[in-house]
């Protein structure tokens, strides 16, 4: 959504621009529909028999309604301080339909990082909300799938309404002030006069740290092949498996018939051959990827591969180590036990949204649950440092052991905090 300026600073008002791919997408809906709703009244000429106009038109007309809807739907949220007023409307181009609630009762923005599924797809989101301890609905504001997009829309609304802004999306609750959404670690570090952490390197480090003319400048070595990347392979080769299996009793290769070499080759080469190069590649390039990074106290550098990312120490607003996020409904107890909200699940499998657990409703997960959670925990990216500014994000060290991530932590930290 695209902040919109209002001249009015009691109202803060966001709405949707519109999407290429959207645009796009609902062309091909309305042609048809337009295509079809033209046959009865003879505008378009057609060989042979059109169809009753009552089974046509309502066809074409919902095709038609589906292609506006993706072309021209739009959506927008207007905040009025004045009157305590919370406006969300829909329409097409122009607001068609809206809602209004009272503003009095939300006391905090959400940021969080959801998993949305459909039959077809798998996408990730960063829903932006404003929440309250009642028994109101919170007011989801947007949900796009760039969190910096996500975070600015927050940060703007937070400093509007003049709330905390709670940012659940790293798998911690980090939680600033609206006076001081753009603070720095360094500026934070001075103002409360937190400790640096003090750490010892562990007895068996894989990277290297060598400090000149202070900068620091850290090497961390080669991943090697992690449980992701043996989990990539496994579910190639099944796929591979799996397309051979289906394919060969319906498949005869008969040397003299080039259309069956032809077939043959085709299978061969779009189900086996690039499936299993295309992912053992990708597989590769990682494992075999290094990690630089370098601290001052004016800038972080991470470079990984190719790849080259700067976030300026003045605009460095988190340093973390960023642990693998549990997923929302699951909870670990004290005794090391995984606790799951059934009641999460449930409400996630119809709408494709897994909401926040309630710890009032936990309960053990059983033995085979457990080990398929396990499973998935290992085989994802591992605990890693994360630095974030408002432009952008980067993680590194994944695959290093906890003691000597926070190792480096602890180096980084009081370099840019100096």
């Amino acid at each position: 959504m695209k902040i919109v300026s209002t001249g009015d600073p009691e109202i803060w008002e966001a709405r949707s621009s519109g999407h290429l791919g959207l645009f796009l997408f609902g062309l091909p809906f309305l042609l048809a529909g337009l295509f079809g709703l033209s046959m009865p009244l003879g505008l378009i000429p057609v060989e042979g028999d059109s169809g009753p106009w009552y089974f046509v038109v309502p066809f074409g007309s919902i095709f038609t309604m589906v292609g506006l809807g993706l072309m021209t739907g739009r959506r927008g949220v207007i905040i009025d301080r004045r009157r305590h007023r919370i406006v969300t409307w829909y329409g097409l181009l122009v607001p068609m339909k809206r809602k209004e609630c009272l503003l009095d009762f939300h006391d905090r923005l959400t940021l969080s990082r959801e998993v949305r599924k459909s039959d077809k797809s798998t996408r990730i989101v960063y829903p932006v909300r404003l929440e309250c301890n009642g028994q109101n609905k919170p007011v989801q504001i947007e949900e796009p799938q760039d969190y910096h997009q996500a975070r600015a829309t927050a940060e703007s609304l937070a400093e509007f309404l003049r709330l905390p802004l709670v940012d659940r999306s790293s798998g911690k609750e980090v939680v600033r002030e609206p006076d001081r959404l753009n603070e720095s670690v360094r500026e934070r570090v001075r103002r409360t006069g937190e400790e640096i952490p003090h750490a010892d390197p562990p007895p068996q480090m894989r990277s290297t740290l060598e400090e000149e003319s202070g900068t620091l400048n850290i090497h961390i070595p080669q991943t090697g092949l992690t449980a992701t990347h043996r989990l990539q392979v496994f579910f190639v080769l099944v796929f591979i498996t799996v397309a051979v299996l289906f394919a060969l009793p319906t498949v005869g290769v008969d040397a003299r018939d080039p259309m069956s070499l032809v077939f043959v080759g085709f299978f061969g080469v779009g189900f086996v051959l690039v499936p299993f190069v295309a992912v053992l590649s990708s597989v590769l390039r990682q494992a075999r990827r290094r990690c630089t990074a370098q601290a001052s106290r004016s800038l972080l550098r991470v470079a990984k591969g190719r790849k080259v990312t700067e976030i300026f120490v003045d605009e460095l607003e988190e340093l973390t180590v960023a642990e693998t996020a549990l997923p929302a409904g699951i909870a670990k107890a004290p005794d090391g036990r995984l606790m799951i909200d059934k009641n999460a699940f449930r409400q996630g499998s119809r709408d494709g949204r897994f909401v926040s657990a309630n710890p009032g409703h936990m309960t053990p997960a059983g033995p085979v649950l457990t080990f398929l959670i396990s499973t998935i925990l290992k085989a994802g990216s591992g605990a890693c440092i994360m630095a974030r500014s408002d432009k952008t994000t980067v993680r590194f060290g994944n695959g290093l052991s906890r003691e000597e991530l926070f190792y480096i932590y602890a180096q980084l930290k009081r370099v840019v905090a100096g």
